[in-house]
């Protein structure tokens, strides 16, 4: 039950930002996959998030299902 509470707060500040939540989740993601350093972590607020980010969230994306579908572990398309 408080994984999800952190979750909807998290879409909800993002929603009070004007941020798209799938955006930001899926750029907050990758970024922590990415080896983010913790010291990094306010950089990951969705009030610091912008939809200029929006196009590399989207090829960063890309990029990992590409690297899935030649690992054959994908096979559906993005977009």
């Amino acid at each position: 039950m408080e994984n999800w509470a952190t979750i909807a707060s998290l879409i909800e500040t993002c929603k009070l930002n004007a941020v798209d939540p799938f955006d930001y989740l899926s750029a907050a993601l990758i970024s922590i996959v990415n080896s983010r350093r913790q010291s990094q972590i306010t950089e990951l607020m969705p009030w610091t998030f912008c939809a200029g980010q929006t196009a590399r969230v989207f090829r960063q994306l890309e990029a990992v299902v590409e690297y899935l579908r030649d690992k054959t572990l994908v096979h559906y398309k993005v977009g």
